[in-house]
């Protein structure tokens, strides 16, 4: 994904800010569809000694019981999914948006307040139609180029 942002040949590193299971937003909640405990991931992509982006990452524990054994520095999250969740991905819904920055962000960011911020939703969708994980990835809107590629399933 970095690549895809920036440019290839970038160099970027992913930190772990906080994980363990929280009791996420009830849009989280919403998306979700999950009454249990929700493992939670907030990390920080850092690229070319800047901090580029945040990524939180809100999964079901019964998605996958034994997240908190995973490398999510190491691992893509897509990644991840695909190889530990009880259910393998369908799709993908991801929605763009473009929003202010908000207080606890500028700060990791060392953004303004107000600045424009890059939102992007990402909802992970199981073969059965159920939600599996959510993620919300917050940049300080300098520069971005996603490119999505569509592939046409028989």
């Amino acid at each position: 994904l970095t690549e895809d942002m920036f440019g290839e040949g970038v160099t970027a590193k992913k930190e772990v800010l906080v994980k363990g299971i929280k009791v996420p937003p009830e849009d989280v909640r919403n998306y979700l569809k999950a009454n249990g405990d929700i493992y939670y991931i907030l990390c920080k992509r850092v690229v070319e000694g800047e901090p580029a982006y945040l990524e939180e990452s809100f999964v079901p524990l019964e998605v996958v019981p034994d997240i908190d054994e995973v490398d999510v520095c190491q691992t893509p999250f897509y990644e991840m999914m695909q190889q530990k969740a009880a259910k393998k991905i369908q799709k993908v819904v991801q929605m763009i948006e473009i929003t202010e920055m908000t207080s606890d962000a500028t700060v990791i960011l060392k953004s303004g307040k107000g600045a424009p911020m890059l939102l992007l939703h990402r909802l992970l969708v199981g073969i059965d139609g159920k939600p599996l994980a959510y993620t919300r990835l917050m940049g300080n809107g300098k520069k971005y180029k996603l490119q999505t590629e569509m592939i046409q399933i028989a």
